[in-house]
């Protein structure tokens, strides 16, 4: 079969689960991989501009689609395979599969988004500590006015972090500009979500006639687990063996005493020495690999202020 866009590995789907629009369900054993059936219109290889926001949201929409299925772990855009890569690719990955579905189940991905008025700003926080010493002297000047401002939007940002982060099992910190003080993704647990809603009402009461709050999701955690598979080539394979000093066909008990052992060398490079156990363990899933394999990378947006779990960002 012809290759298709890999949108997302699904985990505990119901028996019998239904297609979205758009979407073929390929049944992996405890997995299901979710390919869009027409890659030849909004999923092009090479699109403009406008044919990539098409994508972005068709593949967006196909996503949130999913998620009454199970659990999604979105795989990153133009991730085209066939059948028996998508296969290959869930036999060689199911442990970290596994784990990754572990760490997002029953959790949703949001983003908070709070723009202000800044023209605005003083007259509304004219009492607050960083404004009121301004209205003091006789004069401000430009900088001093500026560097006040500054002062009080780090604070009201801490302020919201608080508040969000007492609901976000996990939250990734965007970048912000003068008009956006506080801008961040989220993972929320499911049962969560109300208690979300609240937390931004009691930021939105801070200063209601002068914040703009955006509020989107629930989504995919696409920006705490995307699933990237990244090809490996064989002779790759046959280097990662001979870094463990393995032979072909090792198990997991062998895998795991050459890495620890390899790890206590004197000098060693310990990012190379897991990705070569990464490599070796998941070729050792497959009965042949042929040219190589799909290792599965798990990335994540941005800088993350990890509360609950910690992680390796690739």
């Amino acid at each position: 079969m012809s290759k298709q866009a890999l949108i997302a590995i699904l985990d505990g789907c119901p028996d019998g689960a239904e297609a979205p629009d758009g979407i073929r369900l390929l049944h992996l054993g405890r997995f299901i991989a979710a390919l869009a059936t027409d890659i030849s219109g909004v999923f092009s290889l090479l699109p403009n501009r406008r044919q990539a926001l098409q994508q972005a949201v068709q593949r967006q929409a196909q996503l949130e689609q999913c998620m009454r299925l199970g659990t999604v772990l979105p795989v990153r855009p133009n991730a085209h395979l066939d059948d028996a890569a998508v296969q290959a690719f869930v036999t060689a990955n199911a442990e970290i599969l596994a784990g990754v579905s572990h760490r997002v189940r029953q959790a949703q991905q949001f983003q908070v988004t709070v723009k202000w008025t800044a023209s605005d700003v003083l007259s509304h926080f004219r009492d607050a500590p960083e404004i009121a010493p301004l209205f003091a002297g006789e004069r401000t000047t430009a900088p001093a006015l500026q560097a006040a401002i500054t002062r009080l939007a780090t604070r009201l940002h801490a302020l919201m972090q608080q508040e969000i982060s007492g609901v976000a099992q996990d939250m990734i910190l965007l970048p912000h500009t003068d008009d956006v003080i506080f801008n961040t993704v989220l993972l929320v647990a499911e049962s969560d979500a109300f208690n979300l809603d609240l937390a931004v009402e009691r930021i939105d009461a801070i200063w209601p006639e002068g914040f703009a709050i955006r509020q989107i999701g629930p989504a995919p955690a696409s920006s705490f687990a995307l699933i990237d598979p990244m090809w490996v080539s064989a002779d790759q394979v046959a280097e990662a063996y001979a870094t463990l000093g393995l032979p072909n066909g090792s198990d997991a008990d062998a895998i795991t005493n050459a890495r620890r052992a390899a790890l206590m060398q004197p000098g060693c490079d310990a990012d190379h020495i897991r990705r070569a156990a990464q490599t070796v363990h998941a070729a050792a899933q497959l009965d042949q690999i042929h040219d190589g394999i799909h290792m599965c990378l798990i990335r994540a947006d941005g800088q993350s202020e990890i509360k609950v779990h910690h992680r390796d960002v690739a």
